[in-house]
């Protein structure tokens, strides 16, 4: 188990309890995911099980690279990672 650090964006701290961040002890994003949502049921239930119904709405870095591009929810965490969640923006 790692123990990391996860991000929200300013739109989802009310559904989050008002936490910017929060320090949680994990081995897989995937994993670190799912305590989140335990915690705070309305801040990440439509997304932690895998990138569930809507995977394009948000977007998982892991110190600065993008999740996608690295091993996904499966990817491995070590001590002091850093997790950051940004929505995706739309537009026209």
């Amino acid at each position: 188990m790692a123990i990391v650090k996860l991000i929200f964006p300013y739109g989802m701290l009310k559904a989050c309890g008002g936490e910017r961040e929060v320090t949680i002890s994990a081995a897989t994003l995937g994993e670190a995911l799912k305590l989140v949502t335990s915690k705070y049921s309305e801040c990440l239930k439509p997304y932690a099980s895998p990138f569930a119904k809507r995977p394009w709405l948000l977007n998982f870095f892991l110190n600065g690279k993008r999740v996608q591009h690295l091993n996904q929810i499966e990817t491995k965490l070590e001590d002091g990672d850093v997790i950051t969640i940004l929505p995706t923006l739309f537009g026209g």
